[in-house]
């Protein structure tokens, strides 16, 4: 920790500035990548005390912002659901007189999914709006569409969440006719909602449909580094082929290569 303190003084003094009142933003990333990054994993404490450094030396309501939002993304990661949304309500409320949209867009995104977690669904789907109102303001296309992409996303948990998968399946067509509008990332969130697809088939009853596109969304992850998604699909076809009794079928998901799989085996 002592360590930590030093470094962070030295580097707070980057960001404060040489100029009054003036303040550095390549010090500001630093400091946020470090925290969330390299002290987060060995020590949560010592970022938080980092975030709640930030938060006090900052002069801008971005800065206040992303110092608030550090802390609330570190309460999430330590199941601190009540602390996480109470801090991201307060960032919030710092950011939404400001004209920082896509700041506005992100915590409303944030805490729509914590409040879904929470089960408290109204809230939720109230931050989900919120956010679509807003979007039609970014001004980057690619951005805008990113956004309404993860936002209908969200709209298609909380629907899941209460076992409406039809409606949850539309959501996932939303996201996804914004997705083709955008180049970066578009084949993991591509890929992604294939595979949520293919959750909600199953759900459905309609296994065929659900096996089509996990077989969809592993082709499209297949030049991608291991991720979530990929144990996501290998899991969600081991469920459909053990609902259909197929346990052979279900064994060698995993221990056997398949047409849409990679030529390596992940579980070796």
């Amino acid at each position: 920790m002592k360590y930590i303190s030093c470094l962070l003084a030295l580097l707070l003094n980057c960001f404060w500035g040489t100029q009054a009142m003036a303040q550095d933003a390549d010090a500001f990333n630093k400091i946020y990548q470090r925290a969330f990054l390299e002290v987060a994993p060995s020590s949560i404490d010592s970022a938080h005390f980092i975030a709640d450094s930030l938060y006090g030396v900052s002069t801008t309501p971005l800065f206040k912002t992303r110092s608030l939002m550090l802390s609330a993304t570190l309460y999430q990661q330590q199941q601190q659901l009540e602390k996480a949304t109470q801090t991201a309500e307060q960032a919030f409320d710092i950011i939404i007189p400001t004209d920082h949209v896509d700041w506005q867009v992100r915590i409303c995104g944030f805490l729509a999914t914590q409040y879904r977690t929470l089960r408290l669904y109204k809230k939720s789907k109230a931050f989900c709006e919120r956010a679509l109102a807003l979007i039609p303001q970014i001004q980057q296309p690619g951005a805008a569409h990113s956004a309404a992409g993860l936002v209908n996303q969200e709209l298609a948990y909380a629907a899941m969440s209460v076992n409406r998968y039809e409606a949850a399946i539309n959501h996932i067509r939303s996201s996804q006719q914004h997705f083709d509008q955008i180049t970066q990332n578009k084949k993991f969130f591509t890929a992604e909602n294939e595979q949520l697809l293919g959750l909600n088939y199953f759900k459905l009853n309609q296994p065929d449909k659900a096996l089509q596109h996990y077989a969809k969304s592993l082709a499209l992850l297949k030049d991608m580094p291991d991720n979530h998604i990929h144990g996501l699909a290998y899991n969600g076809i081991s469920a459909v082929y053990i609902h259909q009794g197929k346990l052979p079928d279900a064994k060698n998901t995993w221990i056997a290569p398949m047409p849409w799989r990679r030529s390596h085996n992940t579980c070796n």
